[in-house]
């Protein structure tokens, strides 16, 4: 690790506080360490999971099998696997082999969907002494998935104050005493991402995560787990709770002060659920970022301001090309997962190019009541293609949407901004030659 200066800045919102890493790194004492081949994400799943057994200090790998992900999909189902193959009966909460685990599910990470980025914790609760599990948000689960892992399992007890750290951009994860670190979660969360950042950047700080529990853990069965993310705005972590169960007391007699994941990239790559990556379901084509600057440059760069920005990158480019996005993640400071989020959310927002001539079907309940979905299947029929794409020569896009507050002209469609109603699908053939579409020609 980088051995990193005091460091005391001073925003509008936060003041980091003074810390002097050096000192605080050097009292680290490695207990174990374990190295591993990092691996695509395929289909949503790491398809290996991590167990950290901190009695014995072995560190080792288990396997995802295709059973697995068939009986248990992930997430809450691959918890109550992995635990219950680890405890007995007997089993209770401060027991050796109990174990703390954060899991996660095939969609963990995809940014399109609500609630992706959320992780499931387990363990034998100290408050029943039975299985309870509690959901949480922060960045640590996705994060734990792109360093590799679809699970984290923590077993037995460490001797002393110890940080569990799972590197992502080395492939390489260890146990390490913290002697020295804040017990406040708060400012242990932020005194790890500083300390742990490849770089000292807002950027590097955003790719770590850490889970912690503060000192009331340690003198409660309702201990709470607090999950971090980096504030862009405030400069300062923020943590999410995994309320339920008592988990972070667990965590804390365990002596486990901290878990700390590093995220491998330095642009953010999100998987989406087919496995793919953003750049394949995205246009590839550059576009003239000079361009994209002038429209960052009329928002001032705001990060207040960037659905603005997609508004007129959208107009300029008729879609906003992943060139464009990165842009504004880089002059912004969003994550880019955050700006896919966004761009995706939206259906005034398309990531794909669209065609010279852009037609819209109106499927709200008048129009479906009086025939548009005969209306769609004619257009479909006539230019080839289904709703949400395409032709391939990129003059024609078909898609539908939700209302376009016509209803008394029912059924209703729109093209390139003229709204046509009482459209028929004898009329299809008509309204698409006098836009330029021929069949023979197209």
């Amino acid at each position: 690790m980088t051995t990193k200066s005091i460091r005391i800045e001073e925003t509008k919102t936060h003041t980091v506080h003074q810390w002097d890493f050096p000192k605080l790194i050097e009292a680290h004492k490695q207990l174990s360490s374990y190295d591993y081949a990092k691996q695509k994400i395929k289909h949503g799943y790491a398809n290996r999971s991590l167990h950290v057994n901190l009695s014995s200090g072995k560190i080792k790998e288990k396997k995802v099998t295709e059973d697995m992900k068939k009986l248990f999909v992930g997430g809450r189902g691959f918890g109550l696997k992995l635990l219950w193959d680890e405890i007995k009966p007997s089993t209770r909460w401060d027991s050796n082999e109990n174990e703390l685990i954060v899991t996660t599910g095939p969609l963990c990470g995809a940014t399109q969907y609500a609630g992706s980025g959320k992780s499931i914790c387990l363990t034998v609760s100290p408050a029943t002494d039975i299985i309870c599990d509690s959901n949480v948000g922060g960045f640590f689960g996705p994060f734990l998935k792109f360093s590799g892992f679809d699970a984290l399992e923590i077993q037995g007890k460490a001797k002393e104050d110890v940080i569990v750290v799972i590197d992502g951009v080395t492939g390489k994860v260890s146990v390490e005493t913290a002697p020295l670190e804040e017990h406040n979660s708060h400012l242990l969360a932020e005194q790890l991402t500083y300390m742990y950042a490849k770089e000292d950047t807002d950027k590097a700080r955003q790719q770590v995560s850490v889970v912690s529990a503060g000192k009331g853990a340690e003198n409660s069965y309702w201990g709470m787990l607090n999950f971090s993310f980096y504030d862009v705005r405030r400069k300062v972590p923020r943590v999410k709770q995994a309320g339920r169960g008592g988990l972070g007391s667990v965590l804390r007699n365990k002596h486990i002060k901290a878990i700390v994941v590093i995220a491998p990239f330095t642009k953010p790559i999100w998987q989406i659920s087919s496995g793919q990556q953003l750049a394949d379901v995205v246009d590839k084509k550059d576009v003239d970022l000079a361009k994209v600057d002038n429209i960052i440059n009329k928002w001032n760069a705001d990060s207040n301001f960037v659905i603005e920005m997609f508004q007129d990158i959208q107009e300029t480019f008729q879609h906003i090309p992943m060139n464009a996005l990165n842009r504004v993640a880089d002059k912004t400071s969003v994550p880019t997962g955050q700006l896919f989020h966004i761009a995706s959310f939206y259906k005034s927002f398309s990531l794909e190019s669209k065609g010279e001539t852009q037609i819209q079907v109106c499927m709200g309940t008048a129009c479906v009541v009086r025939g548009a979905n005969e209306v769609l299947e004619s257009f479909e029929r006539e230019l080839g293609i289904n709703a949400g794409q395409t032709t391939e020569n990129k003059k024609f896009s078909l898609e539908k949407v939700r209302c376009l507050g016509c209803c008394g002209l029912a059924p209703v469609i729109n093209i390139n901004d003229e709204v046509i109603g009482g459209v028929k699908p004898a009329d299809v053939p008509e309204i698409l030659q006098k836009h330029g579409f021929s069949k023979e020609g197209d």
